[in-house]
């Protein structure tokens, strides 16, 4: 019963739900297995920040399941949960450079999909850990440059059109 009803919280987006059913199991390895990376990853999904911070305060080892679902977050570019699970991490650097099963880090999933906001999110992170604050400014290479040269073609063509216009009027 507790299960379903937990993953029914979840689904329905109701903390006050989740945290009677949590507040009702007493043994904490109970509650461990009810919340398991499965659970957490269903939070993100649906990104109810209640439901994480329930999960935070009532697993009994919080750490062994951040990775996992930190890599989650990246994945559905749930920044803010991502910065949730940062803030509750005790050792952040280890939780950035973490890597799924295949070896990726987060940072190669977020440039491998184009997740801008997660690469640069990623790499703001990084450089907090690294000491330094100043931001980071991605640039689309694949966007051209203003031509002066074309802007000034641009204008003789209006100009030719509107000289066109006053001819046939």
């Amino acid at each position: 019963f507790e299960s379903q009803g937990f993953s029914v919280s979840i689904a329905q987006d109701n903390p006050q739900c989740a945290d009677m059913i949590l507040n009702h199991i007493k043994n904490k390895e109970d509650k461990d297995r009810l919340i398991d990376i499965d659970a957490f990853k269903s939070a993100i999904n649906i990104a109810s920040t209640k439901i994480v911070d329930l999960i935070f305060k009532h697993h009994s080892d919080i750490e062994s399941l951040l990775g996992e679902a930190f890599i989650h977050c990246i994945d559905k570019s749930k920044i803010e949960i991502a910065q949730q699970l940062l803030n509750k991490a005790k050792d952040k650097k280890q939780l950035l450079n973490r890597s799924d099963r295949s070896g990726y880090t987060v940072l190669m999933k977020a440039a491998k999909h184009k997740k801008e906001d997660c690469l640069l999110f990623i790499l703001q992170e990084l450089k907090k850990e690294q000491g330094d604050d100043s931001e980071i400014i991605i640039v689309d290479s694949d966007k051209k440059e203003d031509d002066p040269e074309e802007d000034g073609k641009d204008e003789e063509k209006d100009i030719d059109n509107q000289q066109e216009q006053e001819r046939v009027h």
